[in-house]
């Protein structure tokens, strides 16, 4: 195995009806680099460029809570204009993928508040693995 070269990745995404941006940020690759790679998708419409540099500038913040995140995609489904629709699923290392979604009356609304769910179950799980690394929950009640 070279390890002196970057494994090659391909992405096949021609068949895809809407537009793919994908983004790199630091996190964790193969060189102990962090790299997480951020894809910014707009359904049924599209994205201003200041609102993709809003909501990317938001997601980057999503792998501190949670440091084996490999890749985030993030698709705003903009069918309902009023009411528009943002899905952010969050995949990791060594574990099923994460997702959220939520409404709001604007593209940035639906993402707060949808961060704010990814938040909650990223630090649920963060959580999870924390306390099962070998210790009781109530190791003082063990006698």
């Amino acid at each position: 195995m070279d390890l002196s070269r970057p494994p090659q990745i391909i992405t096949i995404d021609e068949t895809v009806p809407f537009e793919l941006e994908p983004v790199n940020i630091h996190s964790r690759n193969w060189l102990g680099k962090n790299t997480v790679e951020i894809r910014i998708n707009a359904k049924n419409g599209e994205l201003s460029e200041t609102i993709r540099e809003t909501i990317q500038a938001k997601v980057a913040n999503l792998p501190r809570l949670f440091n084996r995140t490999t890749g985030i995609q993030v698709l705003a489904d903009l069918k309902n204009s009023a009411n528009p629709k943002v899905e952010i699923i969050i995949s990791a290392e060594e574990t099923n993928d994460f997702f959220a979604s939520n409404t709001g009356a604007n593209v940035l609304a639906a993402l707060d508040l949808t961060i704010s769910k990814m938040e909650q179950q990223l630090r649920k799980h963060k959580e999870k693995l924390t306390e099962h690394r070998g210790h009781p929950k109530n190791s003082h009640e063990i006698e």
